[in-house]
């Protein structure tokens, strides 16, 4: 039986499940890249693959004890090994930029150069994110596979339970709002306080869930937010069940996600038929349906953030149910398996 072999733990994160759905007959298993370094890598055979998932944990960290050099060295030649023991090399890109700038990022670009030359192919999921890797580390395009990240339909809860939400808005006394996932440098924290202060000033007919924890380099400026009875902070991990009640019970997602390649956040939203508001920037673009992309603002404008907000709770709710139905039917679109099997036929990767 043929084996996946990922660097990156199955965890609390449904994507990789999601992905691998649709690869009949394989195993998964965990094998992180410092096992090239700090331990015995895999014996492969024929028709194995190696799956590469967030290179920039292991490329970019500042903590790591080995020399770059020789990580590299040694990563370079564990890959090579797989290869000529008839196994495929496959990365997904998640991200351009790590989620945080303390990251080094010319060890990320170095690590980055020795995928590009050895993956037999590179799973992007937007057409921008495809023109950037191309761009950056000259791609050819017969190495590039572009599939969308699946959305979460069939995961959270059944999926008819979700389709039946379809044509009906959640119950609320005002808009419902929802922040999807932690509250980190490369999502806006500092950014969305401003906007959330000035709409405060305006209106307070709204709600927000904050459903991740704020780091630290986020929190400056959080305190007026917090002191806000609309706002909840959950300020933690939330179960599944938690977390999918809260995003199906919202109206509206805040996604002010200043530097990023793709959001599961999101396609979570949806999901569940969440129209986003976030920056007018192509990388976001690329995740929407055409029908909801006027609740785009400009990039790094914080009134701009906060007048789509004011224009969310004064919407009528006709029209937010539209937009309800359109994201959910472009969500069903790309559910998991279809998303697993587009990319199994990419990869060309055999049904057992």
């Amino acid at each position: 039986m043929p084996t996946i072999y990922s660097n990156a733990p199955l965890g609390n994160n449904p994507y990789q499940r999601m992905i691998y759905s649709r690869f009949a007959g394989y195993n998964v298993r965990v094998v992180r890249l410092n096992t090239f370094y700090a331990g015995e890598p895999p014996e492969v055979r024929e028709g194995d693959i190696y799956w590469i998932h967030w290179e920039t944990v292991e490329f970019g960290s500042p903590k790591n004890e080995v020399p770059i050099t020789e990580r590299f060295q040694k990563i370079e030649a564990g890959l090579s090994k797989l290869k000529q023991q008839g196994a495929k090399i496959v990365w997904t890109v998640h991200n351009f930029h790590p989620h945080n700038s303390a990251r080094d990022m010319e060890a990320i670009h170095k690590g980055r150069e020795i995928l590009v030359r050895l993956a037999d192919k590179i799973h992007v999921h937007t057409p921008y994110a495809k023109d950037l890797l191309a761009k950056t580390y000259g791609i050819s395009a017969d190495k590039l596979v572009r599939v969308a990240h699946p959305s979460y339909l069939g995961v959270y809860e059944p999926l008819d339970a979700t389709m039946e939400r379809r044509d009906v808005l959640p119950s609320a006394n005002n808009r419902r709002f929802v922040h999807i996932g932690k509250v980190q440098e490369n999502r806006g924290g500092r950014f969305m306080w401003k906007a959330l202060k000035s709409l405060h000033l305006r209106d307070q007919s709204w709600e927000l869930d904050i459903t991740g924890a704020v780091i630290a380099g986020e929190r400056r400026g959080q305190q007026a937010i917090r002191e806000m009875s609309n706002v909840r902070f959950h300020d933690k991990y939330l179960p599944d069940d938690e977390l999918s009640d809260i995003v199906a019970s919202s109206h509206m997602c805040v996604a002010p996600f200043s530097r990023i390649l793709t959001s599961g956040s999101v396609n979570l939203a949806l999901t569940f038929g969440l129209p986003v508001i976030g920056p007018n920037v192509q990388a976001l673009r690329d995740h929407l349906p055409e029908q909801v992309r006027h609740f785009l603002y400009v990039d790094g404008n914080p009134r701009g953030m906060m007048f789509q907000m004011r224009k969310a709770i004064d919407l009528d709710d006709v029209d937010l149910l539209a937009m309800k139905a359109a994201c959910m039917d472009y969500a069903y679109g790309i559910r998991p398996e279809v998303q697993s099997e587009a990319l199994r036929t990419a990869l060309d990767v055999p049904v057992s």
